[in-house]
């Protein structure tokens, strides 16, 4: 005897499947990075722009502290190590994110 009826086995149900799409982070450097853009989807290679940041605004006062000659504290607006970097998206513009 049989444990399922007449009929056959018993049909089988399938849910359907969602994907999930985990966007993991990109981990950016000092210079131009190869990536999909989360914006406008395009593989591109991002901008890279130098932005001031806390650090330098902090060596440019250390310098005039220090008794630095006049002008010599915008040096670390001119020195690339001393900045951050924005990256870009060159087709939206969109940033992508900073390296510090």
């Amino acid at each position: 005897m049989s444990q399922y009826p007449a009929q056959g086995p018993p049909p089988i149900t399938t849910q359907p499947q969602s994907i999930t799409v985990i966007n993991a982070p990109v981990i950016l450097g000092p210079g131009p990075q190869a990536m999909t853009c989360p914006v406008c989807h395009a593989q591109i290679m991002t901008d890279v722009s130098d932005k001031a940041i806390p650090k330098t605004h902090g060596f440019a006062i250390l310098i005039c502290c220090l008794g630095g000659v006049l002008g010599c504290c915008l040096f670390p607006y001119c020195i690339s190590s001393c900045q951050g970097q924005e990256h870009a998206c060159p087709n939206c513009r969109h940033t992508l994110g900073f390296y510090k």
